[in-house]
């Protein structure tokens, strides 16, 4: 990546405007991310939640669910999963069916946005 910390001063209009340019691609792929990375979130919180309420942990092996999130594969806190699924509950449908269109605009609406109103 190249250094974009010239001074004002020193730069020519074009190199500025390539720097602007640059600065603005970074910014939209920080944007992108962070979407994606919430998305991620909401998801999480559905299938973990899935897998607590249908007792899916039995079938892995585990005796609980506390259990099952603490195996090295996953070795997730129990508050943060807690706080992950209480989102998809607080957000999901009534019937707590998985359903692909209101996770996606869950997804939409962002992890972030939906743990702060929950």
């Amino acid at each position: 990546m190249r250094d974009i910390s010239v001074n004002a001063e020193k730069r020519t209009d074009a190199v500025g405007t390539a720097i602007i340019e640059e600065v603005t691609n970074i910014h939209e792929k920080i944007i992108f991310l962070k979407k994606e990375i919430e998305g991620q979130f909401v998801k999480l919180g559905a299938y973990l939640s899935l897998v607590n309420e249908n007792k899916l942990y039995k079938e892995r092996g585990y005796d609980t669910f506390e259990a099952y999130i603490a195996q090295p594969e996953l070795a997730m806190e129990r508050r943060t999963v807690f706080a992950i699924m209480g989102v998809w509950r607080d957000f999901s449908e009534d019937d707590k069916k998985f359903n692909q269109l209101h996770l996606e605009s869950m997804i939409d609406i962002g992890y972030s946005k939906l743990d702060m109103i929950s």
